[in-house]
């Protein structure tokens, strides 16, 4: 269906990292919204923990930060 370059924010208010990503937009049934590639979690110094459900990285003042999932 096309391509197109999103801003994508990370956490909220001191703990946010926005960054500019490509995405393709595709139109089939599936699970996820979208999903995030390796080189937007490089850019924004990313760590994961499948088991801990979390995403650690890196804000935009420097800090580290974390989201959770349920």
């Amino acid at each position: 269906m096309g391509t197109g370059k999103l801003s994508i924010k990370f956490g909220t208010g001191d703990a946010r990292r926005i960054v500019h990503s490509m995405f393709t937009v595709v139109d089939v049934l599936g699970g996820y919204n979208c999903i995030i590639g390796r080189d937007t979690l490089s850019e924004i110094h990313a760590c994961m923990s499948i088991r801990a459900l979390v995403l650690m990285y890196l804000s935009d003042l420097g800090v580290q930060q974390e989201i959770l999932a349920d």
